[in-house]
C-alpha cells in the first residue's frame, strides 16, 4: 500500500518531469485519458494531446515551483488524493491530483489547478 510520503514524491516526480521538459517521463507518470481540470476549463486529455501540451509549455517556467502545505489522503490500496499550494508567476496556486494503482503502476488519473483568492 502506498503511504503519504509516496504520493508527494510521484508529485514530485511529475513536476520535475515538467520542468525537465521530460515528456516521457510525464507521460509514464500519466493515466490515459486524463482529466484535468483549469482557469482555462475542463477537458478529457488523451496522450496525443497530452505530449503536445508538454510540447507547448517550456520547462523553465516551473522551475522555481516548491509544493508547499501538502494533504494526502489514502482512499484505498488503490487510491490517492494529493493537495497543495505552489508560487509561479507571482501568483499563489492550488493544486490537486488524484493517483490511481495500475497493475502496480502509479498514475495521475485526474489534475486540478486553480488560483488562491486573497
Amino acid at each position: 500500500m502506498i503511504n503519504q510520503t509516496q504520493v508527494v514524491e510521484l508529485e514530485q516526480k511529475f513536476w520535475q518531469a515538467m520542468k525537465d521538459d521530460d515528456i516521457e517521463s510525464a507521460v509514464a507518470l500519466t493515466r490515459f485519458p486524463c482529466l484535468i481540470s483549469s482557469p482555462q476549463g475542463s477537458k478529457l486529455v488523451v496522450e496525443e494531446d497530452f505530449r503536445k501540451m508538454m510540447k507547448g509549455d517550456s520547462g523553465d517556467k516551473f522551475r522555481g515551483v516548491e509544493l508547499q502545505n501538502n494533504l494526502v489522503q489514502i482512499l484505498n490500496d488503490d487510491t490517492a488524493v494529493i493537495t497543495y499550494e505552489y508560487d509561479l508567476g507571482g501568483k499563489r496556486l492550488l493544486d490537486s491530483s488524484t493517483w490511481v494503482n495500475e497493475n502496480g503502476n502509479w498514475l495521475c488519473a485526474f489534475h486540478s489547478e486553480m488560483q488562491k483568492m486573497h
